[in-house]
């Protein structure tokens, strides 16, 4: 029942979320297309991975305070960016790319 009541209110599930800091971690720029190209295939809207990625950005542990700010700058752009009726894919890449750099900076 609860899995469909976050259906219908447009929330993407955890592991779907778990999936973008996956691919984003793996340093793979094809990986990172794969997993953005299924979102917006499976119906996701931008706006909504934007304020879930910002949740998990603020509570993740692991990312320095530094990495946090970096993300979060380029999130509220991007917010900014698809109110004003940028392309989706192209915002979520550029989101993804950011956060990638950020993960993989430290390896």
């Amino acid at each position: 029942m609860e899995d469909i009541i976050t259906d219908i209110a447009g929330v993407i599930p955890a592991t779907t979320i778990s999936g973008v800091f996956t691919a984003c971690h793996s340093g793979s720029f094809d990986k990172l297309e794969a997993v953005v190209k299924d979102l917006i295939d499976e119906g996701h809207a931008a706006i909504q991975l934007v304020n879930q990625l910002h949740d998990a950005v603020v509570e993740d542990e692991e990312l320095s305070d530094k990495q946090k700010s970096i993300i979060t700058e380029k999130l509220a752009e991007v917010d900014k960016c698809l109110a004003d009726g940028a392309d989706e894919h192209l915002q979520l890449m550029n989101l993804c790319a950011t956060v990638m750099q950020q993960l993989t900076q430290n390896c």
